[in-house]
């Protein structure tokens, strides 16, 4: 009986906190999400720019293939003469 009477107070001067423009909401709730969210969302960001990279650099790799990257393969055919 004493704790729940204990919550209930703890509640009731949480919410007067947050009607009196206090920042008690900030402080336990945002902070504290922020600090566990800014890792996922930062290693997220860097392995989407990563795969952009890597994408970009494998579309460079197939226009210099298709542009003449590679040299024509000359096979002499039996019978006929190259000039």
């Amino acid at each position: 009986m004493k704790d729940s009477i204990s919550l209930h107070d703890e509640f009731l001067k949480q919410s007067i906190d947050l009607l009196n423009g206090s920042n008690a909401l900030q402080d336990l709730v945002f902070k504290p999400l922020k600090r566990r969210i800014f890792p996922i969302v930062a290693v997220a960001g860097l392995v989407n720019l990563l795969i952009l990279v890597l994408l970009f650099y494998i579309l460079s790799q197939l226009t210099h293939l298709r542009h003449g990257g590679l040299p024509a393969l000359s096979v002499p055919t039996p019978g006929l003469t190259v000039p």
